[in-house]
């Protein structure tokens, strides 16, 4: 009887609502919008009309490259409605371009996996300061925030130009060290899935 009172008696555990912000930020590849994950569920948990919004930034980012990342801020109306801010691509992705490579390095610190001068570092700060949310910076803070973004990134930043057939036989070593890099993840996640498809036959 006792222990039937305590099963009722349990206080069901309350669910709070999330409140997101007015402001949305994320990145979107340009002119690849679509309804899917994870885009579609942060327009869904805001209210926006997804299908409104796909074909709006899609429209938007059609004379752009398709698939460049663009820096997306969205601020969202009372009425549901929105405004559309497209701003330039991450510093991230500049940076990788001006290197020369697609992908940034796993171990950032101990191994390099691109190269770019200080002129770059320069150009790139430049390009960015003309981003509306970068107004309040000048060019030596955008500079040290380009510089930060390569050392995350395992970008070696040089003084001197770079030497272009020494970059070449840089970029050629890099891809090698690259592809075995993802062959690693590769094996890990078959390791991985072998253990898990073992595991539930067993259970």
């Amino acid at each position: 009887m006792s222990a039937k009172k305590n099963i009722a008696g349990k206080a069901k555990p309350v669910l709070q609502k999330v409140i997101h912000g007015p402001i949305m930020k994320t990145i979107i590849p340009a002119g690849m919008a679509s309804a899917a994950p994870p885009l579609g569920t942060m327009l869904g948990q805001r209210g926006i009309n997804i299908a409104n919004f796909v074909k709006d930034f899609n429209e938007q980012t059609k004379n752009f490259k398709e698939g460049i990342p663009i820096t997306t801020r969205v601020q969202t109306q009372p009425d549901r409605s929105y405004i559309l801010e497209l701003l330039k691509p991450p510093v991230s992705y500049f940076l990788k371009q001006a290197a020369g490579i697609k992908r940034a390095s796993m171990q950032p610190g101990r191994k390099v996996a691109g190269v770019v001068s200080i002129k770059h570092v320069y150009e790139i700060a430049k390009f960015k300061l003309e981003d509306i949310n970068c107004a309040h910076m000048t060019m030596k803070e955008m500079c040290i925030k380009v510089i930060n973004s390569a050392n995350r990134a395992g970008i070696k930043v040089v003084k001197h130009d770079l030497d272009p057939v020494e970059l070449e036989e840089f970029l050629i070593q890099r891809q090698q060290i690259e592809k075995q890099e993802l062959q690693e993840l590769a094996d890990k996640r078959a390791t991985k899935m072998m253990r898990a498809a073992k595991k539930a036959s067993s259970s």
